[in-house]
């Protein structure tokens, strides 16, 4: 083989030709003019090496090579595509025959499912499944279809999705970034699934398909020659092979198909897309982003327009805080102007007449208020155009913090007012070189006395608290500004751990307390616009006043008589509100028409058990057992009935609708009530009448007196499969609803009390009062919770992570010390001037008995109501949990579960659980809850705390009160707007939720900051040794941990060069980064 001459000296084809071996320029001009026959065998005489080269014989004429490597290019490729495509067209055969379609049809139906898909409130609560349209690029349009599902625990975490560009991506569920639920029905799932094939490798044939995510292994990926031979596990991880492989950032198509070259001859698992398979679906999701992209100038346009008509109430106030709004009533807004061609007012006018004091015509609002969305289904192509619109508004619009397997129902309007005013504190600062005058007065050491503060500076703290907050996440002018005051910014206070990255917000906090020369630590949360929710136009400020007016009312006006002349200096700035207080009579209260003619249970003496913290802000819910005279006990759920006070189209029950629920924080409860309420209706007051909400059920005396004799002569005693299914039928036949009057609460009985008196043997009954009954009540308990574990295998979860809560300190003296007590389990720091306690209450753990009492009789009485709810057409807001699982991952997921029955489940085992498992929601239809193993579930029991409670016990009340009155079964019809207000307390519940965790994340890393200053020295005695669960790995030297037993909200993990497994425990007592604005915490190795 010759080869061609380039250039006269080419130093390039020497070098070339001395690696080959092939001889000098004038011997081959020699070999050149030779015979054939002599230069062959010149040839073979010589020595060729080529390390990449093992099937090639480079001593053949050309023509021969040519023949060897279009012969083997064609056996490759009928190897690797031709006769796995004719396996794949038998399966798709089989499977359209099955589904008794037809061939030609296929594609017309993707077609169909794909491009004329909608999408609405209902199908946003489905679970994963396989046809659901996923994105799982930021910033890309790019369309996938979800083709695979894990189908066991071992591969929990692992989904298959297929592009628009006919590629395949391997992820956990974390990977997308937005779903569109049920595009392709349920039945075509098999057809779908078949699209990503397991490629069968054939001897030393590289594959051309690419691994999952979790490098997984089976028998089969062997070449048909190697698999009688091999002894190699089928299951788990090739960790060797993974490390050869490496770990690539990018997700890159390419990247991963180069990297199966490394598979030849191995078990490593790998999939492809038949090229017949992707002419299925490829240009059905292009036509969709087609579409998408169609309609995105007009939305940007229209959505501009809205988010002025948004900024003034139906009153016409100013917005003067963020507020939600339901992401179907803006695609009803779009709908409805598309199908009328209405022309939305011109923006120029729009905005100069909301920025004016001129008369509002808010007719837009009001239809978009009106409109009832909530029912409707929209095209997917609008809901995706939408988003991405939305998104790209960064100024005007943000959206709620929740679980990305969940499409987005809700999106925050921010105020433009707020905006405003920060755009002009950003342009003072532009001018006049008044940003660098406070740069100066920054970085110049503090000298006595003070100099005067340069102009801006209060401002400035204005700005960075908007920063720090969150307000600016969205914005992106304001927030290069900030990051750019930030670097330029030098602190005066040493470190000793590390932020997050140089523009931190946790550094912008450091300046902050800097610049306000405030000695303790204030919540940033109390910073963000989106605290508190939307009020029609009613200041946060006015809401608190409100409430601190109603509860000066309770005190003078039930009791002096005297609180009009008191309070008229807090009662003049509530003209707007119609709940005023006239005479005897407070306008909030429901009118009891129906009152004098329902008939309520007397419990008389009963002992109602409210068994709670000490220092519970609210009393709600109590437990009951009395004997009934057919040789019966009665067991009795009481709950208050704030229902039956307060007026649902009141004022009160507006600002409680947009709180949501009551709030709990580190320095203490955002009440969802005033504390009226509570006094009004709320449990607790011994010898005083109460009338309540009852959920009951009854069970034979001599049933329950057995199992509790069995248990006395064997604690280790399990009730039979024959007791349960007789326990359960006694639930589902006798579980009733009704209404009570109640009087009788025993005093103290708080968890850690009745945990004592439920430690103490039979024999020392007598020394508390109520131990017969509270004992009566564990054991029944014991057999509820064994009744779920029989009928729905639920999740038990053994949670031992820590609270976090804040007081201001006693004394100024620093210092880290440690509580080990009966109830409680961590560490205390004085900062000078916070109390922060980081503990664990044992008295509320899951295998606490009175924690269990408590619990498993509130999941009873929620069940119960949901059953009597369904068979008396009475609507409910239900909290459900779907999983649309096989039947492998099923079975295994039972067999962990009865496990965990017996000893709860660790760490390692729920975070396998959790990998398939989906959150909670809320819907007007009860479809059951997986993870208590119910068929259904309501929440009635805590309607001081959680709205969606006092939803459900006013829809009962029209029922229980029609049902008085007329004496025979009434449908009540379902309310036109349940399903707003389903998505609106969804929405209030995700965000609430997530201002709770920042709460946390917040005074968590204050305690490590603070810790982290304090030792080595006196102050902290023995450093804390943590104890870290392996979650997964992050990168080759990153590692994401659970803090065990201490340290529940902060995202953690562990720099090292070790190498870990998931499930593995380390000890570290070294912290290198804590950033309690951006939730980062990183422990580094002690090796």
């Amino acid at each position: 083989m010759v080869p061609k001459q380039k250039q006269k000296d080419d130093p390039r084809l020497r070098s070339r030709d001395a690696v080959l071996g092939l001889p000098a320029k004038d011997e081959t001009i020699q070999v050149i003019t030779s015979s054939r026959d002599s230069y062959e065998k010149r040839l073979e005489d010589m020595t060729f090496y080529d390390p990449d080269n093992k099937t090639l014989n480079l001593r053949f004429h050309n023509s021969k090579l040519y023949d060897d490597i279009y012969i083997g290019c064609q056996t490759r490729m009928s190897k690797r595509y031709r006769s796995a495509l004719i396996e794949w067209r038998k399966n798709l055969f089989r499977l359209i025959r099955e589904l008794e379609l037809k061939e030609e049809n296929i594609l017309r139906s993707f077609e169909s499912f794909v491009l004329k898909g909608d999408i609405s409130l209902e199908s946003c609560a489905s679970p994963i499944a396989v046809g659901d349209l996923v994105f799982i690029r930021e910033d890309s349009t790019e369309v996938f279809m979800v083709a695979r599902t894990p189908k066991s625990l071992e591969t929990a975490g692992s989904y298959a999705f297929i592009g628009s560009n006919g590629e395949i991506v391997f992820g956990s569920k974390n990977m997308i970034r937005l779903r569109l639920p049920r595009v392709v029905p349920i039945e075509y799932a098999p057809i779908v699934e078949s699209f990503v094939q397991l490629e069968q490798k054939h001897l030393d044939v590289a594959p051309v398909g690419i691994n999952d995510n979790l490098f997984s292994r089976s028998l089969e990926a062997l070449p048909k020659e190697l698999q009688s031979s091999s002894n190699a596990n089928s299951k788990g991880t090739n960790d060797q092979t993974s490390q050869e492989v490496g770990e690539s950032e990018d997700d890159s198509f390419v990247v991963t198909q180069a990297s199966s070259q490394l598979f030849i001859n191995s078990n490593i698992n790998t999939y492809y897309v038949p090229l017949a398979a992707r002419k299925l679906y490829v240009p059905v999701l292009r036509k969709l982003q087609l579409q998408i992209t169609e309609k995105l100038n007009d939305y940007d346009r229209k959505l501009n327009a809205l988010y002025y008509i948004l900024q003034k109430n139906q009153i016409g106030d100013h917005l003067n805080s963020s507020k939600v709004v339901s992401v179907f009533y803006l695609l009803s807004r779009l709908q409805e102007s598309s199908k009328q061609k209405e022309k939305l007012p011109r923006l120029s006018k729009l905005v100069s007449t909301i920025n004016s004091n001129q008369p509002w015509n808010n007719s837009y609002n009001n239809s978009l208020i009106e409109s009832k969305s909530s029912s409707q289904s929209f095209p997917i192509s609008s809901y995706v155009a939408l988003l991405i619109t939305l998104n790209k508004q960064t100024s005007h619009w943000s959206f709620t913090k929740q679980s990305s397997i969940y499409p987005v129902t809700s999106v925050i309007v921010t105020a433009n007012a707020s905006r405003l005013h920060l755009s002009k504190i950003i342009k003072k600062f532009k001018k006049n070189a008044v940003l660098e005058q406070f740069i100066q007065h920054f970085n110049t050491p503090s000298v006595k006395p003070p100099v005067a503060k340069p102009e801006g500076y209060d401002d400035m703290i204005t700005l960075l608290k908007s920063y720090v907050g969150g307000n600016l996440d969205n914005d992106l002018e304001f927030q290069y500004f900030v990051n750019n005051v930030i670097r330029r910014c030098k602190s005066q206070v040493k470190e000793d751990v590390e932020f997050s990255y140089e523009y931190s917000k946790a550094r912008a906090y450091d300046i902050i307390r800097e610049l306000e020369d405030k000695p303790f630590y204030e919540n940033p949360v109390k910073w963000s616009n989106s605290v508190r929710g939307p009020s029609k136009g009613y200041s946060q400020v006015i809401e608190d006043e409100y409430y601190t007016y109603l509860d000066l009312v309770d005190i003078y006006k039930l009791k002096n008589h005297q609180q009009q002349q008191k309070n008229s200096n807090i009662s003049q700035n509530l003209d707007g509100f119609n709940d005023s207080i006239r005479g005897e009579n407070t306008q909030f209260l429901q009118d009891f028409t129906f009152e004098e003619s329902i008939t309520r249970t007397d419990y008389g003496n009963t002992p109602i058990y409210c068994i709670d913290n000490s220092t519970a802000h609210e009393i709600d819910d109590g437990i009951a057992v009395s004997e009934n005279s057919n040789d019966t006990y009665e067991f009795s759920i009481h709950v208050a009935s704030p229902s039956l006070f307060i007026n649902k189209t009141s004022n009160l029950s507006l600002i409680a609708f947009n709180k949501g629920q009551t709030s709990y924080f580190p320095e203490g409860a955002e009440l969802m009530f005033p504390d009226i309420v509570n006094k009004l209706s709320g449990l607790g007051r011994d010898q005083e009448d109460t009338r309540t909400f009852v959920v009951k059920f009854e069970m034979p005396k001599a049933f329950l007196d057995e199992y509790m004799d069995q248990i006395r002569q064997n604690p280790y005693y399990k009730p039979t499969h024959q007791q349960l299914d007789v326990m359960a039928l006694f639930i589902d036949s006798t579980g009733i609803v009704d209404m009570g009057i109640v009087r009788n609460f025993p005093q103290g009985y708080t968890y850690d009390k009745v945990n004592m008196v439920l430690a103490r043997t039979m024999t020392m009954s007598s020394k508390d009062p109520h131990y017969d009954n509270l004992n009566r009540l564990y054991h029944v308990a014991l057999l509820l919770r064994y009744v779920r574990h029989h009928i729905g295998n639920p999740i038990d979860m053994a949670s031992t992570r820590a609270g976090v809560s804040v007081a201001q300190a006693q004394s100024s003296v620093r210092n880290v010390s440690l509580i080990d007590n009966r109830s409680e389990k961590g560490f205390s720091m004085d900062t000078g001037h916070h109390t922060i306690n980081v503990v664990t209450n044992l008295a509320q753990l899951e295998e606490a008995k009175s924690q269990l009492l408590v619990s498993e009789f509130m999941i009873s009485a929620n069940y119960i109501l949901s059953v009597f709810a369904t068979k008396n057409d009475v609507p409910m807001v239900y909290r459900n949990q779907e999983l649309n699982i096989g039947p492998q991952l099923q079975k295994e997921m039972n067999k962990l579960l009865e496990k965990g029955f017996a000893d709860l489940l660790g760490t390692s085992e729920l975070s396998r659980l959790f990998a398939v498992m989906t959150p909670a929601r809320l819907s007007r239809l009860r479809k059951g809850h997986q993870a208590l193993g119910l068929s259904g579930y309501t929440t009635v029991t805590s309607p001081l705390r959680r709205f969606a409670d006092m939803v459900n016990q006013w829809s009962w009340l029209q029922w229980f009160g029609q049902q008085q009155q007329h004496k025979n079964n009434i449908k009540i019809k379902e309310p036109t707007d349940l399903g707003l207000i389903v998505s609106t307390l969804s929405s209030r519940d995700t965000l609430n939720k997530h201002i709770q965790s920042r709460s946390s994340v917040f005074w968590e890393g204050i305690f490590l900051r603070q810790y982290c200053t304090m030792l080595g020295s006196e102050l902290v005695k023995e450093p804390i040794f943590f104890k870290l669960m392996v979650r997964e790995r992050v990168n080759s030297n990153k590692y994401r941990v659970e803090v065990i037993g201490l340290l529940g909200a902060l995202d953690s993990y562990i720099q090292t060069g070790n190498v870990y497994n998931s499930g593995d425990y380390v000890f570290s007592w070294k912290i290198q980064t804590v950033d309690m604005i951006e939730n980062a915490l990183v422990f580094a190795d002690d090796a």
